[in-house]
């Protein structure tokens, strides 16, 4: 783990000088903070840096071993952390890496008690339909103890709490036990730890797990929306039920489907258990407009329970697609998905002006703005192309090499795949982006080409809530095949053909 360039370093600034050398030395330990996969806005994700990412592999360290250690304080369980890093860097305490790189399983170990044996490990409890008022557990019994002697079986029991009740002691190399008299549908809490033939016992471990297993459903997968030659306006919705609960058990009681039209219930679609996991699909006639939908699992139960929603699908767009965002304040909500970013006159001799999409740090240090699903089943070998036009800063502020515009296309397997990427710059003239779809690469195993296809606009920007820093601008979008007769485009800036579809802009100079 080098140290990032951008990571902050000691000393401590002079009139915060303590006189003890340790105190002085900044940072005390370091993070992995570095392309740490985190929460988009929009309800995404991706990789992002900083102590924002590293913070939170401290913070659960800490929550980790007060967890373990729940009688110590924090400044116990700071030092724990700090006294066993792993040095990296200079050798010893230096202002780069603090005492070193954080290491929770050795600060628990420096916590524990030597002469106490160590704890059961991977304990699992389960029960499901089949088994409604019993509960196995399953661990691996421990062979040492904490200063690291020999542990044998004979000399260990593993005592077992339900709810914290004391319910059984259980013989070395026995690794299992069988809870009866249950009821089902209850949740119960066990307490596991070791105790060996001197009494000494191991930090507790805890699981808990419902008795039948939970009643409630996984939410169907797989959720999509085509068009269909049933009429003009009836769409075929698809996706796979559930086969398990949320719990992972087997589901044993499905009973149908609920389609969410715009947050509201507007059909049920009876199934029956031998639905279970299947590939589904049904046709439905929505009203005109575009919709947002989802869809839920429910079961046969009394009273009913109900899934999480599936993934949200769309009343899916035609092609050729193209949008010149004609209307200010924000984007088509017809077309796009859209997180935080605005249509704007801040584009300088933009392709087809006044307006322009505009994305900047503000509020959140990004924006994002996706295109509604697009079906390009079938559509390989047909020249389907994506083409914009984008420029940095426009009248606005410039942004710096450190932020960037991506270009992101959604394949078949639900990932987020880039396809073109500019770091930072000031102004320049509009350019245009041609992309020929089939010519990127959607990741191993996968298409480009499928029911639900999206793009997406993303930008990595300075964050502030009272201005604008870092703008992107974009225009003249298009999505398709390109037409057999060009048009010709002629602007002040350069003269070229056009390939798009319904896509021709004039201006005069």
């Amino acid at each position: 783990y080098p140290i990032a360039s951008f990571s902050s370093r000691g000393p401590v600034i002079p009139n915060c000088i303590t006189g003890v050398p340790s105190l002085d030395i900044k940072p005390e330990a370091s993070a992995p903070g570095v392309n740490v996969r985190s929460s988009l806005p929009g309800g995404n994700f991706g990789t992002l840096s900083g102590t924002s990412m590293a913070c939170p592999h401290v913070v659960g360290a800490i929550a980790l071993l007060k967890q373990a250690h729940p009688t110590m304080t924090g400044h116990e369980l700071k030092m724990a952390l700090y006294n066993t890093a792993v040095d990296l860097g200079t050798p010893g305490e230096d202002n780069d890496y603090g005492m070193g790189i954080i290491d929770v399983w050795a600060a628990h170990m420096s916590l524990a008690d030597p002469t106490d044996p160590n704890p059961p490990t991977n304990v699992t409890a389960y029960s499901d339909y089949t088994t409604p008022t019993s509960m196995l557990l399953t661990w691996d019994d421990p062979t040492n103890y904490v200063s690291g002697d020999t542990l044998l079986p004979a000399n260990f029991t593993i005592e077992i709490e339900r709810d914290g009740v004391h319910i059984a002691s259980v013989p070395g190399g026995t690794e299992m036990y069988t809870d009866t008299g249950l009821n089902d549908g209850q949740l119960y809490e066990y307490t596991l730890f070791t105790k060996d033939i001197f009494d000494s016992t191991s930090t507790p471990v805890q699981v808990s797990w419902i008795a039948g297993g939970s009643p409630v459903p996984n939410p169907p997968t797989n959720f999509f929306i085509t068009s269909t030659t049933v009429g003009e306006s009836a769409l075929m919705l698809h996706w796979t039920n559930p086969a398990t609960n949320v719990d992972g058990t087997p589901m044993d009681d499905f009973a149908g489907i609920n389609l969410y039209e715009d947050g509201s219930l507007v059909a049920t679609f009876t199934r029956s258990p031998a639905d279970t996991g299947a590939a589904d699909s049904t046709l439905y006639t929505p009203p005109a407009g575009t919709h947002a939908y989802y869809i839920t699992a429910i079961d046969n139960e009394t009273p009913q329970n109900e899934s999480d929603p599936s993934n949200t699908a769309y009343t899916p767009l035609a092609l050729p697609f193209f949008d010149d965002f004609p209307t200010p304040p924000e984007p088509n909500p017809g077309f796009w998905i859209n997180v935080t970013a605005e249509v704007n006159n801040v584009g300088v001799n933009p392709p087809s002006a006044p307006y322009v999409l505009s994305l900047d740090g503000h509020p959140n240090g990004g924006d994002l703005v996706t295109l509604l699903p697009v079906d390009l089943s079938g559509l390989q070998g047909s020249g389907v192309l994506f083409s914009y036009w984008y420029q940095p800063q426009g009248s606005g502020n410039a942004p710096e090499t450190g932020d960037s515009l991506a270009v992101e296309f959604l394949n078949d397997q639900g990932q987020w795949r880039t396809v073109r990427e500019y770091p930072g710059t000031p102004v320049v003239p509009f350019v245009n982006e041609v992309i020929d779809i089939a010519s990127e690469d959607p990741g191993p195993g996968a298409t480009f080409f499928h029911p639900g296809f999206q793009v997406r606009f993303r930008n990595i920007g300075t964050a502030s809530t009272t201005s604008h820093f870092d703008h992107w601008l974009i225009d003249n979008v298009f999505l398709g095949v390109p037409s057999a007769s060009p048009q010709m485009v002629v602007d002040p800036q350069l003269i070229e053909d056009t390939l798009l579809v319904g896509a021709t802009s004039m201006q005069q100079f």
